[in-house]
């Protein structure tokens, strides 16, 4: 768990982001501009990659403001593909109090 940030608080940071694309339910974000994020959130993202099998593949991070959760979708066409179909996704939902 992370325990030192609250829902709300990554919601903040999230909401003032300047990478992904913004919504009015999460943050979407490629995983190749993880490392632009807010300290905060790209520990949010190793904290949650830690909990996921070894092998997971992703291609977009979810940050969830609905919800405590972080999910990673795999879009395996994403980068030619204008309309790309979701592979799959894994969410993490016990990490945020």
């Amino acid at each position: 768990m992370i325990a030192e940030y609250s829902h709300n608080q990554l919601i903040a940071l999230c909401q003032q982001s300047k990478v992904g694309k913004k919504l009015p339910t999460a943050l979407y974000v490629r995983r190749s501009a993880i490392a632009s994020l807010a300290p905060q959130l790209q520990e949010c993202d190793r904290q949650a990659r830690s909990l996921l099998p070894k092998d997971s593949k992703f291609t977009i991070i979810k940050f969830n403001y609905e919800q405590p959760k972080i999910s990673y979708l795999f879009y395996p066409e994403f980068d030619t593909d204008p309309h790309p179909a979701l592979h799959h996704s894994i969410q993490s939902d016990r990490l945020i109090s």
